[in-house]
């Protein structure tokens, strides 16, 4: 899948920095009672430093299972019956940004469908952007996180324009192909589309 090599090459430095901040801070002696540091040390990824830290000092049986940390932390659950119709009861209008590429959260872990029948959830995926990147330029600090803001302030502004909200105004979702806000909601919010720039395309 889409993002694969990414997380290899992300996960073990990552995590490296986890076990650096968890048991290198003052509040490690906390850990000692409910974690086996051994087993700690010795996670390269996320979801296994999440199994070896954070489930056993929360409470948590796993982070996968039926109330699992992961499917106590999601909006939609595990992704079952029971989840999606935890997602479909989000009544506030709600924005999803994600990069298929992401290295860190996989992009199936948005459940696109889902997120299509939520009726108050719109989900904007991008083929590459990264985890929480979307660089627009060869210096990504240049403009630091503009991409993802500029939709999400276009988003809010299209969301309090639309009331009652509506995902689907007759001309498909909020946002075009070209990550362009739709014109019934640019016009409904009195802004105009975003710079040229702020809208390169990932792909």
């Amino acid at each position: 899948p889409i993002g694969d090599r990414a997380r290899r090459l992300w996960h073990p430095p990552l995590t490296l920095e986890l076990k650096k901040t968890f048991l290198g801070g003052p509040n490690a002696p906390l850990l000692y009672d409910k974690c086996n540091i051994n087993e700690i040390m010795a996670t390269h990824t996320i979801a296994a430093f999440d199994s070896a830290l954070v489930c056993p000092f929360n409470g948590y049986a796993a982070i996968d299972c039926e109330g699992g940390y992961y499917d106590d932390m999601s909006a939609a659950g595990r992704g079952d019956d029971r989840g999606f119709k935890r997602l479909a009861n989000v009544h506030t209008p709600t924005f999803v940004l994600h990069a298929k590429d992401d290295p860190i959260v996989p992009f199936a872990s948005c459940l696109p469908e889902a997120c299509r029948k939520a009726g108050h959830v719109v989900l904007l995926a991008t083929e590459s952007g990264g985890h929480a990147g979307w660089p627009r330029s060869r210096r990504p600090t240049d403009h630091r996180w503009g991409f993802m803001h500029g939709l999400c302030l276009d988003f809010v502004d299209g969301a309090f324009a639309t009331k009652p909200f509506r995902v689907d105004s007759g001309e498909g979702p909020v946002f075009d192909a070209d990550f362009q806000i739709r014109p019934a909601y640019r016009a409904a919010s009195n802004r105009g589309p975003l710079h040229q720039g702020a809208v390169r395309r990932a792909a």
